[in-house]
């Protein structure tokens, strides 16, 4: 995908583009950009660290023989550990790429999801950062920040078409996506959806300003909703 190509994209949809959907669309046409419906990136982190502390506890359990200082110390070492969710060598596993809905069955069936790009939402720069590398680490071709869905229960938390009206919080969050994509073996573009404005915030300075502040911080890529 080269920046001023003519493409045609399956918008992201929640509850309709689910990995079924997105791999029926792509055995009707091997052009088309095929956005997956928004992961969490919260949901990510909380995945992650449940099965950090999973693995904790069977090493524990594995480690009877060790004294109960011993196992104590090991504990807190690998709870300083789950603090740090900002390191490279983060696993992939198969709950990582299942929560973040990718699929590649070429191998298999010969159907190939790319060019398909991975949308998230966050409002907290490092959540953020950790789904660049997860989405990244799974193969998606992209990256986009949802700064355009009106749904209830995203906005609610502050996400969305929400964050437009934080411009500082857009503005990190951004920020931390193209850094963490500059640090990766293959930099992965990063795209933020937004709309032309959100209930009083409509004028054209408004979307003017916010695409401008983003831009400074490294996106190239915006897809603007009516």
């Amino acid at each position: 995908m080269n920046l001023g190509e003519k493409e045609f994209h399956i918008a992201p949809m929640i509850d309709v583009s689910t990995i079924e959907f997105r791999y029926f669309i792509r055995l009707l046409t091997k052009r088309a950009v095929i956005w997956n419906q928004m992961v969490v990136a919260e949901t990510l982190v909380h995945r992650h660290r449940i099965a950090k502390q999973n693995d904790i506890i069977t090493k524990e359990s594995a480690s009877c023989e060790l004294s109960s200082s011993s196992s104590s110390e090991q504990y807190g070492e690998d709870r300083e550990d789950e603090k740090d969710d900002t390191e490279d060598d983060v696993q992939l596993t198969p709950d990582l790429i299942k929560h973040c809905g990718y699929y590649n069955d070429s191998k298999t069936s010969g159907v190939n999801p790319h060019p398909t790009i991975c949308q998230i939402g966050s409002n907290i720069p490092s959540e953020a950062a950790f789904a660049t590398r997860i989405a990244y680490k799974c193969g998606y071709d992209a990256i986009d920040l949802n700064s355009e869905c009106p749904s209830g229960r995203v906005a609610g938390r502050c996400f969305g078409a929400a964050l437009m009206k934080d411009q500082d919080t857009s503005e990190q969050v951004v920020d931390a996506m193209v850094s963490t994509s500059q640090l990766l073996d293959k930099p992965i573009p990063i795209s933020v959806k937004c709309r032309i404005g959100i209930d009083e915030y409509d004028t054209f300075e408004f979307i003017s300003n916010y695409i401008s502040r983003l831009s400074n911080v490294g996106c190239t890529n915006f897809i603007i909703h009516a």
